[in-house]
């Protein structure tokens, strides 16, 4: 079964051009703790595809060096959060996803946490090109009372009621539940345990069951 499914992916993904876009605070350096996100945007089961030159990885977001009394600092990341929440609803950084996306050509949009919002925004504003045909959110920090899936041609949902910051995030977000916390309407949804304890919230993103769904 193993073999079949890496002959069958290998075979699909050639004609297969993947965006994979990082969530909250990818290009922050967080003292000792964590170094910016590599080429892979945190989306580590996805290396050998990005490369290859069918996966890319689009950075994006606030770019800082935490001191490590910030790091240890929640006032630190809430304003990260902030400043990449409206950082993403700008037209000038919406054109700029469209053009990485047509750049490539892309098929598949993958987007972790913050970064599922942003697609959404752009999908909202001004589209998305014609050669996306689906977008997956992983852990998404959307609003699941609110968001729209028609905006894009096919969304797949994973989610996990566990994850801690998505839970935080309901909070900073006037107790509005985010889509990956829970299924939402008009998306195929996914449910995946999160169980890396390292750090719960990427670890779907860094899961091989990823490149399951892409095929």
């Amino acid at each position: 079964e193993s073999i079949f499914f890496f002959k069958t992916f290998q075979w699909y993904t050639i004609s297969m051009k993947i965006a994979l876009i990082h969530g909250y605070a990818g290009q922050i350096r967080m003292s000792i703790f964590r170094p910016p996100l590599d080429q892979t945007g945190g989306f580590t089961a996805f290396k050998a595809l990005v490369q290859q030159e069918q996966a890319f990885s689009f950075p994006w977001g606030v770019r800082s060096n935490f001191s490590f009394s910030s790091s240890l600092r929640p006032e630190s990341y809430q304003k990260i959060y902030q400043d990449e929440a409206q950082q993403i609803t700008q037209p000038e950084q919406q054109q700029r996803l469209v053009q990485f996306l047509n750049e490539h050509q892309v098929t598949t949009v993958i987007a972790h946490s913050l970064g599922c919002r942003f697609i959404y925004e752009t999908a909202k504003r001004i589209g998305l090109p014609a050669s996306v045909q689906r977008v997956i959110w992983v852990q998404s920090d959307a609003d699941s009372t609110t968001v729209m899936t028609d905006v894009f041609p096919h969304l797949v949902n994973v989610w996990c009621p566990w994850d801690p910051t998505l839970l935080c995030s309901v909070v900073l977000n006037q107790l509005h539940v985010r889509a990956g916390l829970v299924p939402i309407s008009g998306a195929q949804n996914v449910f995946h345990p999160l169980w890396r304890v390292s750090n719960l919230h990427t670890s779907s993103q860094r899961d091989a069951f990823l490149l399951k769904l892409i095929i």
